[in-house]
């Protein structure tokens, strides 16, 4: 297993956030911490977030 440093964007999407940003973090990897380091409005009024995480990958080799 390795572990990978991210820093993400996200443009949220109306609803609860936790769930976007859990299943954006999951695409990368099993997170292992993860914090919205900016928020701001994108011009369409969507929410923009940008979240340093770190995440815990598989091996390739085994």
């Amino acid at each position: 297993m390795s572990l990978a440093q991210l820093t993400l964007r996200l443009h949220g999407k109306p609803g609860p956030l936790r769930p976007q940003i859990e299943a954006l973090l999951q695409s990368h990897g099993e997170p292992l911490r993860w914090a919205i380091t900016q928020a701001s409005a994108a011009p369409d009024g969507s929410r923009e977030l940008v979240i340093e995480a770190m995440v815990r990958r598989p091996s390739l080799l085994v």
